[in-house]
């Protein structure tokens, strides 16, 4: 479901080797560590089984942004291997990484939206990054809820990632766990009656210091009859 979504979205999926280089994972100044290292690599570019997909999608984007002038929609949908006892064979965890290049934030979030809409997870909230970070912009950077239950992270690289990279246009990525969208989708659709009446538009202007989220949150608390905030 998830992948055919995608594709009706404009996604292009792409597999990538799950041995990676310490090298792809500095450039995206992510820690290699903790990670599995083989005992005997065929190279240094095969060294580590993968603990994100970021880094290689990321390297997809440089070597394909130059041969189109269309926006990128990317996506892997894959295993990560996360290291356990000393003996004890990797956690294989399902991670679904998308990036987009030369589209805004706004229309990066709103492919993730929709995708998460089509899977009927409801009460998303974005809770912007609170810390700092070298691998994010923490500007253009949230993590995604449904309710309580964390999903994963939506967010801009920082300029040093991107100039590692060598990546020149908006570059956006989202992170999600699999698992968790797995448990919480349903392909139960409920139906609504239409409206008897025609809807009522207010454009209004706000001057606020508050965050955009912040304030839609007040206005639907305020108004129940509130439908679609924009």
């Amino acid at each position: 479901i998830i992948k055919h979504k995608l594709s009706s979205l404009g996604f292009t999926e792409i597999y990538n080797s799950s041995l990676v280089s310490e090298d792809l994972f500095s450039k995206a100044k992510m820690d290699i560590e903790p990670s599995l290292k083989l005992q005997n690599p065929l190279s240094n570019e095969h060294e580590y089984l993968r603990r994100s997909l970021i880094p290689n999608l990321l390297q997809n984007i440089k070597e394909n942004q130059n041969h189109q002038e269309q926006p990128l929609y990317l996506f892997e949908l894959a295993n990560i291997y996360l290291p356990r006892g000393k003996n004890d064979l990797p956690e294989e965890k399902p991670i679904l990484t998308l990036v987009t290049d030369k589209i805004d934030f706004r229309h990066h979030k709103g492919l993730v939206e929709s995708l998460l809409d089509n899977l009927k997870i409801r009460k998303l909230k974005f809770s912007p990054l609170d810390h700092e970070s070298l691998t994010w912009d923490i500007n253009s950077t949230a993590h995604i809820y449904s309710g309580k239950n964390y999903l994963g992270l939506l967010g801009k690289p920082s300029s040093q990632v991107l100039d590692n990279f060598g990546l020149t246009k908006d570059v956006f990525v989202t992170n999600l766990d699999v698992s968790t969208i797995s448990n919480l989708c349903s392909s139960i659709h409920h139906g609504k009656p239409l409206p008897k009446y025609p809807s009522v538009i207010e454009d209004i202007t706000v001057q606020s210091n508050k965050k955009i989220g912040e304030l839609i949150k007040k206005i639907k608390n305020a108004e129940s009859e509130a439908k679609d905030i924009i």
